[in-house]
This record gives C-alpha cells, sequence and structure tokens, in this order.
C-alpha cells in the first residue's frame, strides 16, 4: 500500500525503479498534503526540475490527477478508514454547516473522534455541498448515509455529538438519538 510510506516521516526509504502509474500516485499524494493546485504540474518550474532530476518520469496532467489517481487515493483513504473504524463502537460525530457567500452553496462536514487502543483518533468522513437546506432532518439522513458508509449497523453505535448548538443540530443530534450532546467550544466563544 503506497499510503503507508507517508506515516509522520521525514525519512523515506530509497526505492527502485518505480511506475509511472505509481509515481502518478506520489505525486497526487505530494499535492494533497500539501495543499497544492493540480494545475502546478503545468508550471515552467515543475517541468524545468523534472526534466533535470526526473527525466525518466513523466508529470501527470491535471486530469490524470483529479480523475483516476484522486479517485485510487480516495478508495485508499476509504478502505483503510473503514478498518480502522471496524472494531470502534463509540464516537463523538462533529457536524458543522455553512455557506460560501461568493457562489451561495451549502455545505456540511462530518467528522468523528473516538479513543481506540487509547489513543484519541480524529476522522473526517465527509466534507460535501447540500442539495437541500440545513434542517434538522435533513441533517440528521445526511449523517447517517455517511455513517452507514463506514459502520455497517448504526443502531449500535453509541454517539455523542459536538456542533454549533443551533437549533437544526440539536434537531438533527434528537434524531440521530445522540446520548450526549456537547457545544463546540469555539462557538460558544464566537
Amino acid at each position: 500500500n503506497y499510503i503507508s510510506r507517508y506515516k509522520k516521516t521525514t525519512e523515506l526509504e530509497p526505492s527502485s525503479e518505480i511506475s509511472q502509474h505509481e509515481f502518478n500516485r506520489d505525486v497526487l499524494i505530494w499535492f494533497v498534503r500539501d495543499l497544492l493546485a493540480f494545475e502546478n504540474v503545468k508550471k515552467p518550474g515543475m517541468i524545468d526540475f523534472m526534466k533535470k532530476f526526473l527525466q525518466s518520469k513523466t508529470l501527470p496532467v491535471p486530469s490524470t490527477l483529479s480523475g483516476a489517481a484522486l479517485n485510487d487515493l480516495y478508495v485508499t483513504v476509504f478502505t483503510k478508514i473503514k478498518e480502522e473504524l471496524a472494531t470502534v463502537r463509540s464516537i463523538c460525530v462533529m457536524a458543522d454547516g455553512w455557506t460560501d457567500r461568493y457562489n451561495g452553496r451549502s455545505y456540511v462536514g462530518i467528522r468523528i473522534s473516538c479513543v481506540k487502543n487509547w489513543e484519541y483518533r480524529l476522522f473526517t468522513l465527509s466534507c460535501r455541498t447540500m442539495p437541500g437546506s440545513h434542517t434538522g432532518h435533513y441533517l440528521a439522513e445526511h449523517i447517517r448515509l455517511v455513517l452507514s458508509k463506514f459502520f455497517p449497523d448504526c443502531r449500535k453505535l453509541i454517539i455523542a455529538s459536538c456542533h454549533d448548538g443551533a437549533s437544526n443540530m440539536m434537531k438533527s443530534s434528537q434524531l440521530l438519538k445522540v446520548q450526549s450532546v456537547q457545544h463546540c467550544v469555539a462557538h460558544a466563544l464566537h
């Protein structure tokens, strides 16, 4: 698994000649980790660097990074997170909804935290646009859908929640049968 090579280390083991396929995935991981635009592969500095130091490799085009390579990375990370959560029975769901003032799009982000092997773990499960409104019913259904992708039977989970305390978030917690609600400290201070 090519993801395992990037675990919090500054010294990566030198690898033998890698395929163009793996090289494309490594460029994608680099860009995702550093929040770089995929268009950077077309910039003169990047092209000149590659010609000088990595002549045997061809830079992927942005559509390769945003298409097949990104999908491969998503499937790999999704599978890894699902494996990590397989034995987890108690979670705290953190949800936040907001609207982009420039484009007028509504978003919702869903993270969960848990303790596994006596270690605090935090996972971002979803961040996407919302076709519907931010009602409590819609949020609860959306959260259920996201959780069901990672937990086969959500009814067996012990769920706590943390959010801004708005009425729609409170309603979604009620509909999800959350056992404990915690107001987000950042929202409370704001």
